[in-house]
């Protein structure tokens, strides 16, 4: 087998082998959104989750910042803002970070010694991305708190003074 054929097998497995992952709506009423299996590239953009019931599709951003002072940050605070507000990936705008509770899920469903990070880093790789790490700290809740895919992780408020964290957005499409 030539190795374009085992690479076309590896990404063909990888897309239909990623893990349930469960991103939560951050609206007024708190409605969950329960994405059913599935990762996979769409329109050169990485998915990591869908709702068929409203179509929705949930995107992981291709860029990552590293080196980003958290929304805490006591001369930089205004920096993941900054990169939110104006951050654009091909022709698609309004990133957001992740809530606490989609950082929660994503742990859940990317964490440490899970099958599907490798997948999914797979497909970033594919698409020529920075890969997701179990050793850094990303931001969530606007910049304010971090987590980390390690085990033995949870998540905390970020610090003060620590410009080390990673900034990885999403984005949510309702598909028509």
């Amino acid at each position: 087998m030539s190795i374009k054929t085992l690479w076309h097998i590896a990404l063909l497995s990888a897309l239909y082998a990623c893990e349930h992952i469960e991103l939560s709506e951050s609206t007024h009423d708190k409605q969950v959104s329960s994405f059913r299996d599935t990762c996979y590239i769409w329109n050169d953009h990485v998915v990591i989750g869908e709702q068929p019931t409203t179509k929705e599709i949930v995107l992981l951003s291709l860029y990552e910042w590293g080196e980003m002072p958290s929304a805490n940050h006591t001369s930089d605070s205004a920096m993941v803002g900054m990169m939110t507000d104006g951050y654009q990936e091909l022709e698609l705008g309004q990133w957001q970070v992740p809530t606490t509770e989609e950082a929660k899920q994503l742990k859940a469903a990317y964490g440490e010694n899970n099958e599907s990070l490798e997948r999914l880093n797979l497909l970033f790789r594919k698409v020529e991305a920075l890969e997701l790490h179990n050793d850094a700290r990303y931001l969530c809740d606007e910049g304010r708190k971090s987590f980390s895919l390690a085990s033995g992780t949870s998540i905390a408020n970020a610090g003060s003074k620590i410009k080390t964290y990673r900034l990885r957005l999403l984005k949510r499409i309702e598909m028509h």
